[in-house]
């Protein structure tokens, strides 16, 4: 599988490595060229461009802070039309301000916040939940830790679906990108590691509340 990154911070850098540990081609994207996050990357990882990384492979990994979004919609969209975006951005307030609040605080959450600004991409929340070095130390378990994943196109959701397992966790489809928010940041199911069961069973009882 052919997979692009834009982002080589703490979870692009995590899932390129992981991916590539696992036989996928993986080119990361970020906006230097000498960035040293890149060298710490496995020697199989290709070295590009956002641009490049938002053409790249089956579908794009975008990692970038939940206030990035906007600026890089905007720059990248010829790019980024009809791709499978999958956004892994967490809306945290002390750090991505007033949009952030706004996010939390709506029904539908920071997921349709992103998908909003990128009309022209399928989008798809995941790996959104659990810190980078939980991913690092529980990718490849059995059972598999499971990733929640939501989005509105379904053939969308199914490749991310597979990208997830092809990283070593097991894809929890939740439903439309609306339902991003059981699981958004500050949630009870946010950065909590569970089984596939577990998972299923955790979401059902929000959706429920």
């Amino acid at each position: 599988m052919e997979i692009g990154i834009i982002g080589a911070g703490m979870i692009g850098g995590t899932l390129a490595r992981l991916l590539a540990e696992r036989g996928h081609q993986v080119l990361v994207g970020t906006r230097t060229p000498d960035d040293l996050r890149l060298a710490s990357l496995p020697a199989a990882v290709a070295r590009s461009s956002p641009r490049e990384a938002a053409q790249f492979g089956i579908a794009t990994i975008v990692a970038v802070p939940f206030s990035a979004w906007t600026e890089l919609a905007s720059t990248l969209a010829p790019e980024l039309e009809d791709r499978v975006i999958l956004d892994t951005s967490n809306a945290v307030p002390r750090r991505d301000g007033a949009a952030a609040i706004k996010a939390l605080a709506s029904d539908t959450g920071s997921g349709a916040a992103v998908a909003a600004v990128l009309p022209m991409g399928r989008v798809v929340k995941a790996f959104s939940t659990l810190h980078y070095s939980t991913l690092i130390g529980l990718a490849g378990g059995d059972p598999p830790t499971a990733i929640p994943i939501a989005g509105d196109d379904d053939a969308a959701v199914a490749i991310a679906a597979g990208i997830v397992a092809a990283a070593g966790f097991a894809p929890v489809p939740a439903g439309p990108m609306h339902t991003a928010a059981r699981f958004d940041f500050g949630t009870p199911l946010f950065n909590k590691p569970l089984t596939e069961l577990a998972l299923r069973r955790a979401l059902a009882e929000f959706a429920g509340r």
